[in-house]
């Protein structure tokens, strides 16, 4: 007996501990790395991996670390295993090019902000990473640098801009040395070893050669548009790397060609495929480029003899280099990954790992146990959110190109458009796949399931609107036809209306049976890229490109609040299915959480190093899906922090509680600053609203009986109230008519008809009124529901009855659940 409680407590901190991981990130990925806090999983690995295409990439010259930079800003140090060992920031924009000093104890990095900055790399004891640490800047041009050229031994630079201005620079000295002009941008520098020689684009008639010792123009070399350049390390030899898959020697001051190591191939007009990086090795034998086509190419620079060839780069070449031995190339391409090849054979040494591309695309199942990815350019793959393992799929899904896809709010279908642009819907469970028929093919770009996952909504290219039954398989309507492209989709809880944001900065709703466009809002939502009904339908959230959120009153046409969510911009966003909560995702690559009816920001979420290109929550689970630029995925676990915390009870006077009140009749914002307040006194509140007010009820023959009243006044007033309800009374009026009245009652009804002509056949109800029953339902309760269930019994035709029954049912499926 002694033995069970000690029993008790181990499993009892097996399962804390078991919790407590999975808040904290469990202890690595399935390459060892550690995984960011509260990440539960990594899809794909973070080895070699930038956040953005690799501009510039080499060896340090003992061979020990590899140094790339990106499009992302950022420099990185690598083990040859793909680990990183150190990161450096300190470029506000695009790092163009980097190069160690001879001894390898600095790094230099030029970067499209028109800086250039010194980095001193300490290596820490025992193998441990080395250090990096900025140590000098140099603001070497006020405009925009396109390209940025490193001498050898890193001792002078050059950088170029787009009006055709080359300033040359010493490192050294920390200082301008000249500066050169040239027609046209330019877009093309080489550097030679010493750095007494400049290349460079001239306009696009070729390259010319400069003395950058005394700044004089030497020869223009060939014609053609030049994509990549670099000098042999004796000086003497240029390759020059051309748009139409050239790849030329050039004798540098005799100004002859010496060969060409890549001939003009047959292209399709306006196809180019370009040399985008080219590099010698440190004895001037070989050479290695890297291109369009995304291969790695080995090149006797003696024969021109093509000696290896390697294959695995999904995007352009736009980097490469020997390693100080020959034997090793390094390369970085457009698909934000970095290389490691044999120079010898052209075969592939570096650890690789799918995705090896950015994600474009990522849904989570409802459960959370499963993740779908879309890579570019359009790989389906599908993941255990247990342990990062690939999961198979059906075999009419697995070598299909997929644009998009989408799990359904319950995880029983996964919608997707496959490459013969046609919509396919897959059952997890049966791995049963049903195609779409008899419809006219078209790429889809986006997906909204309604709640109930009995309807989705697509996009298609054209920038169509078409409902689907996923049930059926069919099309149900084909709508919503614009110029704009649409940003985001949402269906109200009941999946009645659909909601769409555009590039055009207008919100509009339809009416999902009919297809037609019930509302129209305009506003300054700089593209809205997520919206979400509030649960009682009568708000939407909108979040915007321009790190705004705006929740917006529908009824009234008004933003009912907003608030900033981000200070980089939004790249994606996503709310949970009841608005509460919003993820967003910038171009950083950082994930936070909001809490929307607080408007603050609950939690950040740090682990991706390429902006955030898709989110996704999954439905009954606490987790949350980022994709990201860097070609991974992250899932976040947010145990905990999907809780909002209710807001302390007040105290308000009879007055306080009138002065509120009031304003639930004027605009939007200070009426729902009004509706918060209130609802935190629901003891006071509720007997407040249940004695002022009244349900529509409508006794339509005493009042057409006073309209032949004696006195004016009555008549008057009969008038006025049968016209109040307006088509309401339509029906007792004409029968009244038929039965042949007196001539003032047929004078006053005949008038009434017309005016009644082009109204409402509803009764409506005021803003008070309408937002003195949302304020009942966020209250719930016996008492509230009772008001409700008052001014529910009241006539069907009243805008105020309807609003109190719709109330009540979803307080009554509340409880439900």
């Amino acid at each position: 007996m002694r033995l069970f409680p000690r029993l008790w407590l181990a499993v009892l901190s097996v399962f804390w501990l078991s919790i407590a991981n999975g808040v904290r990130g469990a202890a690595g990925d399935a390459w060892g790395d550690v995984l960011p806090a509260r990440a539960k999983v990594r899809i794909g690995t973070a080895r070699f991996r930038h956040g953005d295409a690799v501009t510039s990439a080499v060896f340090s010259p003992d061979a020990r670390s590899i140094a790339t930079a990106s499009r992302d800003g950022t420099i990185s140090l690598w083990a040859s295993d793909g680990k990183e060992r150190t990161r450096l920031r300190g470029h506000a924009g695009t790092v163009l090019s980097i190069g160690f000093s001879v001894d390898g104890k600095r790094l230099i990095s030029g970067g499209s902000d028109g800086t250039v900055r010194v980095w001193r790399i300490a290596s820490s004891p025992a193998g441990a990473a080395p250090t990096g640490e900025e140590v000098r800047c140099f603001h070497i041009c006020k405009e925009e640098v396109q390209m940025i050229a490193l001498a050898a031994d890193g001792s002078t630079l050059a950088a170029g801009t787009a009006d055709g201005l080359i300033v040359l620079w010493s490192v050294e000295k920390g200082e301008e040395l000249r500066r050169l002009r040239q027609e046209g941008q330019v877009y093309c520098l080489a550097l030679s070893v010493d750095g007494k020689q400049l290349a460079a684009n001239h306009a696009a008639h070729g390259l010319m050669v400069w003395d950058s010792l005394k700044g004089k123009e030497g020869r223009l070399l060939g014609a053609g548009v030049i994509t990549s350049l670099a000098f042999a390390p004796d000086g003497r030899t240029l390759a020059a790397g051309y748009n139409d898959n050239r790849l030329v020697l050039w004798e540098v001051w005799k100004g002859e060609e010496v060969r060409a190591l890549a001939g003009r191939q047959r292209q399709p007009p306006g196809c180019f495929n370009g040399v985008l990086s080219v590099s010698f090795s440190a004895d001037g034998r070989r050479l290695v480029s890297g291109g369009t086509d995304n291969a790695v190419r080995v090149w006797e620079a003696g024969t021109g003899r093509q000696v290896a060839e390697g294959k695995g780069h999904r995007g352009g070449v736009m980097a490469v280099g020997f390693a100080p031995d020959g034997k090793q190339i390094i390369s970085g391409g457009a698909d934000n990954t970095v290389r490691l090849w044999d120079a010898a054979t052209g075969r592939e040494i570096s650890p690789q790992r799918e995705p090896a591309t950015p994600l474009t695309c990522v849904s989570l199942a409802a459960d959370g146990r499963t993740l779908v990815t879309i890579q570019s350019p359009d790989r389906l793959s599908l993941w255990s959110t247990a342990d990062g393992r690939s999961l198979p799929l059906p075999a009419s899904l697995a070598s299909q190109r997929v644009s998009v896809a989408s799990f359904s709010p319950d995880g029983k279908r996964l919608a997707l458009s496959v490459d013969d642009d046609r919509l396919r819907f897959w059952d997890p469970g049966t791995n049963e796949v049903r195609s779409v028929e008899g419809e006219a093919p078209r790429r889809l770009e986006r997906l909204a399931w309604s709640r109930d996952g009995k309807t989705l909504a697509s996009v298609d290219s054209d920038h169509h609107i078409d409902i689907w039954n996923p049930i059926k398989v069919e099309l149900l309507q084909h709508m919503g036809l614009q110029e704009d492209a649409y940003l985001a989709l949402a269906f109200d809880r009941p999946g009645q209306r659909l909601a769409t944001a555009s590039e055009s900065q207008v919100l509009r709703l339809w009416d999902g049976a009919s297809g037609v466009e019930k509302q129209r809002i305009t506003g300054r939502f700089a593209g809205a890229l997520a919206l979400s009904f509030s649960a009682d339908g009568r708000s939407l959230w909108a979040a915007g490109r321009d790190g705004r959120v705006r929740l917006w009153e529908l009824a009234a046409n008004q933003p009912r609040r907003t608030f900033a969510v981000e200070a980089m911009g939004i790249t994606s966003a996503a709310f949970t299915a009841d608005g509460g909560f919003l993820a967003t995702g910038g171009e950083d690559g950082v994930v936070r959480l909001w809490d929307t009816f607080a408007g603050k920001e609950r939690h950040v979420f740090r682990g991706h190093r390429g902006a955030i290109s898709m989110l996704s929550f999954a439905g009954r689970a606490p987790l949350l899906a980022s994709a990201s630029r860097d070609t991974t995925a992250l899932v976040w676990d947010l145990t905990g922090l999907l809780r909002t915390e209710a807001p302390p009870r007040l105290d308000l006077s009879e007055r306080e509680i009138e002065t509120l009140a009031e304003k639930l009749a004027g605009d939007a914002p200070a009426a729902y600053e009004a509706l918060q307040m209130l609802a935190r006194a629901p003891g006071q509140v509720v007997p407040y609203l249940r004695g002022r007010l009244r349900s529509v009820r409508a006794d339509f023959t005493s009042m057409i009986a006073d309209l032949d009243s004696e006195h004016f006044a009555v008549r008057e007033k009969a008038t006025r109230q049968l016209a109040h309800y307006g088509r309401v009374a339509e029906k007792a009026l004409r029968r009244t008519l038929a039965d042949k009245p007196s001539l003032e009652v047929r004078r006053r009804i005949e008038h009434l008809l017309v005016e009644m002509r082009d109204g409402p056949d509803m009764v409506m109800a005021a803003p008070r009124e309408i937002r003195s029953i949302e304020l009942l339902e966020a209250i719930g309760g016996d008492e509230a529901r009772r008001v409700l269930q008052t001014l529910a019994g009241g006539i069907d035709e009243a805008e105020l009855t309807q609003q109190a029954k719709e109330s009540l049912a979803r307080l009554q499926r509340r409880g439900a659940r």
